[in-house]
């Protein structure tokens, strides 16, 4: 599971990657290097483009790592339960 983001009017919006384990075209993939530069290239590129029919401007970031990725999840978990209302 790898990450990137978004930003749409200075704020971050997360992205999850990630591959279907029972898919055997990616038994190899284990590390976000696994992937090819193209398949990267071409995620960001649909996050950058995918807004523009409704005039919204979207900026990708970084790729970040599964490390980097449980961290931002475990933060986002963190700020839901502190907002959630009962």
């Amino acid at each position: 599971m790898y990450s990137t983001y978004t930003t749409r009017k200075s704020s971050k919006d997360y992205k999850l990657i990630s591959v279907v384990d029972c898919d055997p075209r990616y038994d190899n993939v284990q590390e976000l290097s696994d992937l090819p530069k193209f398949i990267l290239d071409e995620i960001s590129n649909f996050f950058q483009n995918y807004k523009g029919l409704q005039g919204i401007q979207v900026t990708t970031g970084e790729y970040h790592t599964k490390e980097e990725t449980l961290v931002i999840i475990e933060e986002c978990r963190q700020r839901f339960l502190e907002n959630r209302t009962e």
